[in-house]
């Protein structure tokens, strides 16, 4: 009995069973485990432990009921099996086959025997010992029982076991034992302590409690989703919470020449957790022309929309002034007064390029930071204050003081721009902006970026009250990819790349990026206090958590999909790191350079509870207190890359975004959103049903956000109205001959409306190519017999064509020469290929 309870765990098979003595340390030390769903394996009151080797250890003093063993069905089984079945229900075969062959033909076997109800003869077989067969069966296969046999059959059937090995798992199923919740649940315990003892009960218990984090952490971990809105224009980039029930929410979208037919409403909404998303238009541009591609066609231009709405990529909301922030590729910024589920636009801040950050201070004063990609004065400080009737602002602008450098060349392929941009969090520094700057290709290429300059950068702190700069020593001309405030000292931290002079060190060789923390010293000036090593090559995010008076926990989420977690008390290196499984999307090659990784990581309401999100689709709850890397749970799993989340400023809710246009929010309240007028859905969009063996099966009925009302043309003028302006300003001009219809007229270059690839040297000013030549109106007339006009039509359209045409038809081939055409005639003719064949007979054929 002791070898069979050392048996692998396998997916489907036999049951091993003896009686066990009861359990003598009382059955609040039970647990309930269930191995299975289907109807012929059993769940009992056990206690079991699975060991490092795949065995299930199980100790028998905690058992209450019969032990049950489930072992699959062995490779020589399935072929014994096999060549019984094959005479019995199919061709006699003796070929040799795989194992996985072996598997499969008993399958089709099986399926034939159970639509035959031929199933009781292979049956009685194995109840007779295979006495009437010639091979002798496997001795496993003996020790079976005649219903471990058909239920294997039935499920071969069914494809519901594989020829793989399969580990079972024992844990704890709340879902049969729903009183399981309430004994894991330590708050009934603290209580009972508290009321007994007091304060000084938490001193008894076997380890130290918190009551205060038990509390917060035990409400906190019954966050559940609650409703999933899709369609949105694109990846979700920005989430700001404007209250306890609404936020803000922008989307990236496809604004490129080449994938503009993809652009589509949505790119900015809000939210409610009333049950409604809803659409607003305020950020779009009158859709560009194109010159190249699918884009550029007529008839692609006439069916899509006239507005090109642009990528909401930052949100930020102002609570003491009620006011919201957009920032988009449109160039501007929007100002949103948001009530009653709905906001609206008081003010626009126009700027130069685009807007990639907008954040907002607490100062009382009123201070908001944008960042725009512009090479000078990137970043604004707006000063800004707003009456019931509008906004008046006046804005500073700062720039990277590294273009002030004697070593610095500028540029047309690329320069310094804003990657990180923060506002002090303590009452002491809300008006002092930390900026930190990165190279960046002005094309999108990184080869044109100086090798020398790929790992350099700056971080600037001004002092936006007094327009000066505050000195920052120690890693300050590094290449800045997030930077953070404390929430409560004068200290920051900034990821950077790392120091050069780690180079030489061969124990430092794993180091890629850093992480420095800033102090202000005696000088009034700040400088690094420690340096933390990340083994990332890119860092997404920071978060910071104080654990103490003086020391904090700092995570680095990372493309690598991994978050590297440091206690500034301990070492250099990460106390613990936090790993994610593989992206929902291809990559084709480096991960770490192609993947987003970890976009989402925020504390919870305590320090026991760390959420994070990557592009596995996955929202983990972790728990790092100890050190180590706890996984408490999959929050929830999406089918999209997680690219942004947000926790509401009370800690209840949670808004998750993905790289599939989806918007999920997860609450503590179980009660579902009410209908409205606006939201007559009260269809919940997260169902959880019981199935069979105790499993919750989710599902989902995501909802559509609201669409924002037709937005008017950016022109109301009529097609005909157009036609005639163009005529009148001698834009275009009628062809005498009907067939070619409007054509360029003297005054067409106003327009600007150029195919520069189809002149010489892609120059508008030059003629056009042969090829564009041949396909101009004037030249190709079409007719119905689809050949040329006949000489009589040309004689009474045009008295010149007839000349023309009298003076071809007298020219032979003997006139016809080739040697004679200008240098630059027959560099043309040589450039568009043309065939010259001198002994051709030139001779002209009446039609």
């Amino acid at each position: 009995m002791e070898a069979r309870a050392k048996a692998t765990l396998w997916q489907s098979g036999k049951t091993y069973q003896k009686e066990a003595k009861p359990s003598n340390r009382g059955r609040r030390r039970n647990t309930f485990f269930g191995l299975s769903s289907r109807p012929y394996v059993r769940a009992y009151e056990r206690r079991a432990v699975l060991s490092g080797d795949g065995l299930a250890r199980l100790h028998p003093h905690e058992l209450r009921q019969p032990e049950i063993f489930h072992v699959g069905f062995s490779n020589e089984e399935v072929r014994y099996l096999r060549q019984i079945a094959r005479p019995l229900y199919g061709a006699r075969g003796h070929r040799e086959i795989t194992d996985k062959d072996a598997w499969e033909d008993l399958r089709h076997l099986s399926k034939k025997a159970r639509k035959s109800r031929r199933m009781d003869e292979i049956l009685a077989l194995h109840a007779q010992g295979y006495h009437t067969t010639l091979d002798t069966p496997p001795r496993d296969l003996l020790t079976r029982s005649v219903s471990d046999v058909e239920n294997f059959l039935m499920d071969i059937s069914e494809r519901k076991c594989r020829p793989t090995q399969h580990i079972l798992t024992l844990g704890r199923d709340e879902g049969q034992n729903p009183e399981l919740s309430t004994r894991t649940d330590p708050v009934p315990s603290l209580l009972f302590t508290r009321e007994i003892a007091g304060n000084r009960g938490f001193g008894s218990l076997r380890r130290y409690e918190n009551f205060s984090t038990a509390f917060k952490v035990t409400w906190e971990d019954h966050l559940e989703p609650r409703i999933e809105w899709t369609g949105c224009a694109g990846d979700i980039s920005t989430i700001s919470w404007v209250s306890k029930s609404q936020f803000i929410c922008g989307t990236t979208t496809h604004s490129d020449s080449h994938n503009q037919q993809y652009n589509k409403p949505g790119n900015l909404l809000l939210g409610s957790c009333r049950g409604t998303l809803r659409a607003y238009p305020d950020h779009r541009i009158i859709r560009p022309g194109v010159s190249h591609g699918d884009n550029a066609l007529a008839s692609m231009v006439e069916s899509q929309d006239p507005w090109l709405f642009s990528s909401v990529v930052s949100s930020d909301y102002d609570d003491m002034h009620n006011l919201a922030f957009t920032s988009s590729f449109d160039q501007t910024v929007k100002i949103w007064k948001v009530e009653n589920d709905s906001m609206t636009a008081i003010g626009t801040w126009g700027h130069e390029g685009r807007v990639n950050f907008v954040v907002a201070s607490q100062h009382p004063y009123g201070l908001v930071a944008t960042a725009a990609d512009v090479l000078t004065d990137a970043v604004r400080v707006y000063h800004f204050e707003c009456t019931t009737d509008n906004l008046r602002s006046r804005f500073d602008a700062y720039s990277c003081t590294r273009i002030h450098d004697e070593d610095y060349v500028p540029s047309d392929k690329w320069g310094y721009f804003p990657a990180a941009i923060r506002w002090g969090l303590a009452p002491a520094v809300q008006h002092i902006l930390l900026v930190g700057y990165s190279p960046r290709s002005l094309h999108g290429e990184e080869h044109e970026i100086p090798e020398d300059k790929v790992n350099t950068g700056e971080l600037c702190l001004w002092d936006t009250l007094t327009k000066t700069q505050i000195k920052v020593h120690g890693g300050a001309t590094q290449n800045v990819f997030e930077v953070i405030w404390h929430p409560s000292r004068d200290s920051f931290a900034a990821a950077t790349s790392k120091a050069d002079n780690l180079e030489s060190k061969l124990e430092k060789k794993y180091i890629k990026t850093q992480i420095r923390i800033f102090e202000r010293n005696a000088d009034d000036q700040y400088g690094t206090i420690k340096t933390l090593d990340c083994a990332a090559a890119d860092i997404n995010e920071l978060a910071m958590r104080p654990n103490s008076a003086a020391f904090s926990y700092i995570a680095a989420s990372c493309t690598d999909g991994k978050v590297y977690v440091w206690d500034t008390s301990a070492t250099d290196s990460p106390m613990c790191v936090l790993e994610h499984g593989e992206p929902v999307e291809e990559l084709l090659g480096d991960r770490e350079q192609e993947d987003v990784g970890v976009k989402f990581a925020a504390w919870g309401s305590t320090a026991d509870r760390f959420y994070t999100g990557s592009s596995d689709g996955v929202v983990k709850v972790w728990n790092i207190r100890h050190g180590k890397a706890v996984l408490v749970r999959d929050l929830i799993e999406v089918a999209g890359p997680i690219t942004f989340g947000a926790f509401s400023p009370d800690h209840t809710k949670l808004v998750i975004g993905d790289g599939t246009g989806r918007v999920c929010l997860l609450t503590l309240d179980e009660e579902q959103p009410a209908a409205t007028d606006s939201n007559p859905c009260i269809q919940p969009s997260f169902l959880k049903l019981q199935s069979g063996g105790g499993q919750q099966r989710v599902i989902r009925h995501p909802r559509p956000f609201i669409p924002h009302p037709e937005v008017p043309p950016p022109d109301a003028k009529t097609s005909q109205e157009l036609a005639r302006g163009y005529l009148e300003r001698q834009e275009l001009e009628i062809c005498p001959n009907p067939k070619i219809g409007a054509v360029q007229g003297p005054q067409y270059a106003n327009t600007g409306l150029f195919r520069a690839e189809a002149h010489r040297n892609e120059d508008p000013s030059q003629p056009l190519l042969g090829a564009f030549e041949r396909q101009q109106q004037e030249n190709v007339i079409e007719d119905e017999p689809r050949r040329a006009l006949k000489i009589k039509d040309i004689e009474e359209a045009d008295i010149v064509q007839r000349d023309t045409h009298m003076k071809n038809k007298s020219v032979t081939s003997a006139d016809l020469d080739i040697t004679s055409l200008d240098i630059n005639t027959r560099l043309e003719l040589e450039a568009e290929r043309a065939e010259v064949c001198v002994q051709y007979d030139y001779r002209y054929e009446e039609d």
